[in-house]
């Protein structure tokens, strides 16, 4: 069907609407909801009707279906991550990035901002933040040499994290330690470390969380355990511990957050936390307590006080 202006009257109202090409009769555009269905198959389509079909497609299927796949994800990655054998530092990490916060904050270390010593050579980044020794010596002495890597522990001084975990370690990384004056956290979980410089202030005066958990950490009975002004993190997890003093943390009047879980304690008693004003977090759970102070007793400053998942004794 031909679409032409009237010959007669060349005014943009006049249309054919019919095979005419000679005479044409004046119409009136407003009044287009009058024409033939045949006239409008002659306009052009603004759009596919099947893009119509798609989009309720994607909006009302697909993109619920994913998003109910994610949750579904995230809820299964919990529920592994939160299993008995999935409490190394690592696993610890992860469960933070998933949950959306802990208190274990801070910047993640990566490939990107992580240095890595070797017996025999090392790797340094342009920007480095944590440092890895688990490929260094495993017998770390207080006095050792260090001098050949000089130019490694040159690069490196400002990093805020040290990883020495699950290296089989029985003495305290000392020297590594004393090369990296700016170390917040430091990471020991996984060896078999007992005793622990009392001192630790003066070999990390910046040390803010330190990891010893899965050791064979032994607690003085008339000394303090750690003494420091910046620890405000302290895991213990899983050491063996079957009893803590009043004197145990005198000297940590920073410290925030305390595991002391998967031990073998029997009894506490709230005085043995008074001396930490700011304590936040306390986790005794799976020990042997039977009786278990109540959280107002412990701490006025305490947020969260794990204590489930008590173990029975065995009097057999």
């Amino acid at each position: 069907m031909s679409l032409l202006y009237s010959s007669e009257s060349p005014s943009s109202s006049s249309l054919c609407l019919n095979d005419s090409t000679t005479e044409c009769l004046p119409c009136v555009i407003s009044n287009i909801t009058s024409f033939p269905a045949s006239f409008y198959g002659t306009m052009p389509v603004s759009e596919d009707p099947r893009i119509e079909v798609l989009r309720r497609y994607s909006y009302g299927f697909a993109l619920p279906s994913i998003c109910l796949l994610g949750i579904i994800g995230n809820v299964f990655n919990l529920v592994v991550l939160t299993r008995r054998n999935m409490r190394g530092t690592a696993y610890i990490y992860m469960r933070v990035r998933y949950t959306g916060g802990s208190f274990l904050y801070g910047e993640p270390c990566n490939e990107i901002n992580t240095a890595q010593l070797r017996v025999q050579n090392w790797e340094v980044p342009i920007t480095t933040k944590c440092v890895d020794v688990k490929g260094f010596k495993k017998n770390m002495l207080a006095k050792m040499n260090l001098s050949s890597y000089a130019e490694f522990f040159n690069q490196v001084e400002k990093a805020h994290t040290l990883y020495s975990d699950h290296m089989n370690l029985t003495r305290f990384p000392i020297s590594i330690v004393r090369k990296l004056p700016n170390l917040e956290f430091i990471d020991l979980s996984g060896n078999l470390l007992a005793r622990i410089p009392n001192k630790v202030f003066l070999i990390a005066p910046k040390l803010n969380k330190l990891f010893l958990s899965d050791n064979e950490v032994i607690i003085p009975k008339k000394r303090p355990f750690l003494s420091s002004l910046t620890l405000g993190t302290l895991m213990l997890s899983n050491n063996g511990i079957s009893a803590i003093y009043k004197y145990t943390f005198m000297k940590l009047p920073a410290l925030e957050v305390l595991y002391l879980d998967d031990n073998n304690l029997r009894s506490i008693s709230p005085s043995m936390f008074h001396s930490l004003p700011n304590l936040k977090y306390l986790h005794l759970g799976r020990n042997y307590l039977t009786n278990i102070p109540p959280k107002w007793m412990v701490s006025k400053s305490l947020m969260y006080y794990i204590t489930k998942s008590q173990n029975t004794v065995d009097l057999k």
